[in-house]
């Protein structure tokens, strides 16, 4: 009987830990509309057509019935966590994403509750990978404990150097372009006679 029940949480260890390589190794397509809709929106109101914004979700209505009655709470309380975790303000967070260059097909004002929610997601699903290894290791009480702030702890972690590593890498990538801008540019300016 102890075999089977460390065959099956090995099993599950697997399986969780496959999941969550694939999706850091290959991240989900962000959409283009949240990019495109400023510069479509000239055109679609001469078109007469609505040119209001609609979040992709649509107005609530395509949500489970669970997601509309746990969503609130759920959110509130990553909300809170977050801002716990987060030495930051909610201004300071906002300016952080947006340097990011993260969430763009968010709406703004929703981008750092996004970024709070997954990075809930992401602490309580590291605190519980590492109790359920702890778990299958056979380990005392105290130690799968121990295990799960660490893993709680690197689960928060995670979101706050992703958005560091992002703004390094988007500042390196926009020194890269402003030379060929420059460069563009003053040959343009030869080309005109006024440089």
């Amino acid at each position: 009987m102890n075999d089977l029940a460390g065959v099956v949480i090995a099993s599950a260890l697997a399986g969780v830990s496959v999941a969550a390589l694939s999706a850091t190794l290959i991240p989900p397509m962000t959409r283009l509309a949240g990019r495109l809709r400023p510069y479509s929106a000239v055109s679609r109101s001469l078109l007469g057509w609505d040119v209001t914004y609609t979040p992709p979700g649509g107005s609530g209505s395509g949500r489970s019935s669970l997601g509309r009655l746990l969503g609130p709470p759920l959110a509130s309380m990553a909300e809170r966590v977050g801002s716990f975790i987060e030495a930051t303000s909610r201004d300071q967070l906002a300016i952080k994403i947006r340097q990011a260059g993260l969430f763009t097909a968010t709406i703004p004002s929703r981008r750092v509750q996004e970024y709070r929610i997954r990075q809930f997601s992401t602490a309580v699903s590291g605190a519980v990978a590492a109790a359920l290894l702890g778990v299958a290791l056979a380990r005392p009480t105290l130690m799968v404990l121990v295990l799960a702030a660490v893993g709680f702890a690197g689960g928060a972690a995670y979101w706050r150097s992703r958005i560091d590593r992002a703004i390094e890498a988007r500042i390196s990538r926009m020194e890269i372009e402003l030379y060929t801008v420059n460069h563009s540019s003053w040959l343009s300016g030869c080309e005109s006679g006024a440089g």
